[in-house]
């Protein structure tokens, strides 16, 4: 098996609180199993996982514990603003959901986030030094109905979503997304409900690093507000393994 210069990003697959952070959660025991219904990507773990592609960057904590797809400053999230910068304090309800404390949020970010944004950087460098490029794939999965939290409300969602960026998403990347997706009869959007990629910022603008996020609809293999999965579940694998391959090629 070969190696592809490609790097598997899953930041949001995790439930995991550590004990230490419980008494800062504000939420019962039956309203923390509410979020993590709605918050989590679940088995996206599994649904991106392929032999093709071992190189994978996983968060092991919770979003709800740290979110490592916003900004480190909540200054430059703009989400944070309603409670969902780096350190949420809000749940996926609105609700409040922990006391805030500078002191512990500036702790987490220590232990989970900087530590994760360093394995991400050093997995990309790598990819550049042995091939002189690199794909990261952002893997998501999201609520076939919108969530209180989420800024989009439209009813009407697609089956798959791609998040491009701007010179770090090439047209070619998008086309083939596009058009493989299409071939397993799926319906796909750019950019909705969520646009952008993960890119780390000590690699913005170097244009051999390339981004494109993959957004499944857990609709597609998951009961909504349950953890049971679907039949389809191995259909819709077989179809990220499908766009996987694909996008790899086409890089």
């Amino acid at each position: 098996m070969r190696e592809q210069p490609v790097v598997i990003h899953i930041p949001h697959s995790s439930h995991y609180i550590p004990e230490f952070l419980r008494p800062d959660i504000l939420l019962g025991d039956e309203e923390l199993n509410q979020n993590f219904c709605s918050f989590t990507d679940w088995r996206t773990k599994d649904l991106f996982s392929h032999r093709e592609f071992p190189c994978r960057i996983v968060s092991n904590v919770s979003r709800m514990v740290c979110d490592m797809e916003r900004f480190r400053s909540d200054s430059c999230e703009d989400m944070a603003a309603h409670g969902y910068g780096a350190v949420y304090t809000r749940d996926a309800f609105l609700r409040p959901l922990r006391r805030y404390d500078s002191i512990k949020r500036e702790l987490i970010l220590r232990l989970y986030y900087d530590p994760h944004h360093r394995q991400l950087e050093e997995a990309v460098s790598a990819m550049l030094k042995k091939y002189g490029r690199c794909l990261i794939v952002d893997c998501h999965s999201f609520s076939g109905v919108p969530l209180p939290y989420e800024p989009e409300q439209e009813f009407s969602r697609p089956s798959f979503c791609i998040g491009t960026v701007e010179g770090h998403t090439s047209k070619h990347l998008i086309s083939t997304a596009v058009k493989t997706l299409q071939q397993d009869s799926v319906s796909v959007a750019l950019n909705y409900p969520y646009s952008g990629s993960m890119i780390p910022l000590k690699h913005f603008g170097d244009s051999r690093v390339q981004t494109l996020m993959v957004e499944v609809n857990r609709s597609l293999y998951q009961q909504h507000g349950a953890f049971t999965s679907v039949p389809r579940y191995r259909h819709v694998k077989n179809i990220i393994g499908n766009l996987l391959t694909a996008l790899s090629a086409a890089f």
